[in-house]
């Protein structure tokens, strides 16, 4: 429905001759508009019969009644090519209509289409040629073009090994000696992959692994003889927290150097690690460290005899 067209006095003169009440009218209209966009683009919907065009508007009335109103109330005007149009078509039909291919085409009845601006085809002139004399130049040409020298041969990178395979299984390996050394502390592992991420970000070959157990068996010991002897001390934290906050650097050993182990060799946990640390063994681990200048076992040391 067009703006203000309910207050339009066509309407009510269109009410009036039907007998109609405003929204029964305000259907009418619309389906009007609707059969002649989809039937009649162009606005000719006298090519249809009054009795087709009452049935398209699903008029259950007499169609000449219909017709005759609408043309009394100038909203189809009588045509003598096409007996009927809608009044206006052109200017008030909506914008799917005036896209249509019939429109660009045929255009509305009583307008002639759109004219289409073809730009003029564009002729490619070629330029003036000006002829350049040529200069002389008394530098006699080479005789002979040197090759140039070829580039040496890269040497081939060495294949490398696979590190991801080997850092997982330097993992499994630390995780085993991990879970028995924080059963032992009485403390929780917590998960193991993340655990195993921040371990890959050192990566880990088999001596650095050895070394870490070691580190992670010295500190269980050191645990156990501080709690023997009555004084507290924190569990271990989370392992994946003990390796992301460097928590090996705690409790620094005086190890000796580790026998080069081969890229495949595998270390046992149980070859590190022993599967139960008593409290004298703790006790005497911070005694030898103490021994080699160790400050850290120093200091517990000190605590415990304090305290006793």
């Amino acid at each position: 429905m067009k703006r203000h067209a309910h207050q339009s006095p066509k309407l009510a003169h269109l009410k009036q001759l039907l007998g109609l009440r405003q929204y029964q009218a305000v259907g009418v209209l619309e389906s009007l508009w609707y059969f002649a966009s989809t039937q009649s683009p162009r606005g000719d919907i006298g090519k249809w019969s009054d009795e087709q065009i009452a049935a398209g508007l699903d008029w259950d009335g007499s169609p000449s009644e219909l017709i005759a109103a609408l043309i009394a109330s100038h909203w189809l005007d009588p045509c003598g090519a096409n007996r009927l149009v809608v009044h206006d078509w052109a200017t008030h039909c909506d914008q799917t209509v005036r896209r249509g291919q019939v429109i660009k085409t045929e255009g509305f009845v009583g307008v002639p289409p759109p004219k289409t601006s073809v730009p003029p085809p564009k002729t490619s002139v070629p330029p003036p040629k000006t002829s350049v004399p040529l200069v002389k130049t008394s530098v006699p040409l080479a005789t002979a073009s040197q090759p140039e020298p070829e580039p040496e041969p890269e040497p081939e990178p060495e294949p490398k090994t696979n590190t991801v395979e080997s850092a997982t299984r330097l993992f499994e390996i630390f995780w085993q000696a991990a879970r028995i050394g924080w059963q032992q502390d009485h403390s929780a592992p917590g998960s193991k992959t993340q655990a195993a991420i921040h371990f890959k970000k050192r990566e880990p070959s088999a001596e650095s692994t050895r070394a870490l157990i070691a580190v992670l068996r010295a500190q269980v010991k050191s645990n156990l003889a501080i709690r023997e002897s009555g004084e507290f001390t924190a569990k271990l934290p989370h392992v994946f927290r003990w390796l992301r906050d460097r928590r090996d650097a705690d409790d620094i050993l005086t190890l000796s150097e580790p026998q080069r182990a081969g890229p495949t060799e595998i270390y046992r946990p149980e070859e590190i690690i022993t599967p139960q640390v008593t409290a004298a063994e703790a006790k005497n681990t911070l005694d030898t460290l103490a021994a080699s200048g160790n400050e850290f076992a120093r200091r517990r040391i000190e605590r415990i005899k304090r305290i006793t």
